[in-house]
């Protein structure tokens, strides 16, 4: 067993936002990713990349996600989302807010 802190890097061109990768590659299912993003309230993460299947899972803090129906919905500690291959897709912290994002890579 090996039991270490996660090491928070700053993400490229979004302010506010830190992320702790739990998936380097060493896993057989290295397609998919897993990170846990921290975000400073008002931050984003512009998850607009299409052609992925993702789901964020809120750990704390609340905040905003929006999808294929373009509606602002609220988003808070237990809530689960998950968006399509297709699917347009945006997160915005309200509250600084902790999250696990799963992504899959074709």
């Amino acid at each position: 067993m090996n039991i270490t802190q996660a090491t928070w890097t700053t993400a490229n061109r979004l302010p506010g936002v830190t992320f702790a990768v739990l998936n380097s590659g060493q896993f057989a299912a290295a397609h998919v990713m897993v990170d846990v993003a921290r975000l400073e309230k008002g931050a984003s993460l512009p998850l607009n990349l299409r052609g992925r299947h993702r789901r964020l899972f809120v750990v704390s803090g609340h905040g905003r996600v929006v999808g294929a129906d373009d509606v602002e919905h609220a988003i808070g500690p237990d809530t689960l989302v998950e968006w399509e291959r297709a699917e347009a897709q945006a997160a915005w912290a309200d509250s600084d807010m902790v999250a696990v994002i799963v992504e899959e890579h074709s």
